[in-house]
């Protein structure tokens, strides 16, 4: 039953239950058809927007000059590691420094890909003078999914 409700506002944007009553005709007169269907959305609708569970990035690292529990909720994971209880987007604004190291493996593995290039195929590629704007990389990468494993593609 749920599955009626989800398919007709299933939408590339994401659409709230409220915006999908207010502008979805289907919607609107499944849900108002049924008292069970208008439960659920009732429900569904105080909690939409609600974090599911706690999430750790790989290898995100919060900072601050103050102890990190003297400022904002703190817990301790199943691993015994500290975790923030706000999500990223609250931190910088608290006066947080949130920092994703991932990049940094990424550039170290980038690093390394270009020394056995160099080695294995006589070659003398640098690091800092790669042809990242070259149009048979993107090529490649974007039309012909042929390389793996793409962080982001930035201008």
């Amino acid at each position: 039953m749920i599955f009626q409700l989800d398919t007709l506002i299933c939408y590339p944007d994401k659409v709230n239950l409220r915006e999908a009553y207010k502008t979805v005709p289907q919607f609107k007169t499944l849900v108002d058809s049924d008292k069970y269907f208008l439960e659920i959305v009732s429900l569904a609708s105080k909690i939409e927007g609600l974090p599911r569970q706690a999430g750790t990035h790989a290898a995100g690292i919060v900072l601050n000059q103050d102890s990190l529990t003297d400022v904002i909720p703190v817990t301790i994971d199943y691993e015994n590691h500290y975790t923030v209880q706000y999500e990223k987007d609250y931190l910088e604004p608290q006066g947080i420094l949130k920092m994703d190291f991932l990049a940094i493996r990424t550039l170290s593995i980038i690093e390394y890909c270009i020394e056995l290039v160099n080695q294995n195929h006589n070659l003398n590629l640098d690091f800092y003078h790669l042809p990242y704007l070259d149009k048979e990389c993107f090529y490649l990468k974007i039309y012909r999914p042929l390389v793996f494993s793409n962080l982001k593609v930035q201008e």
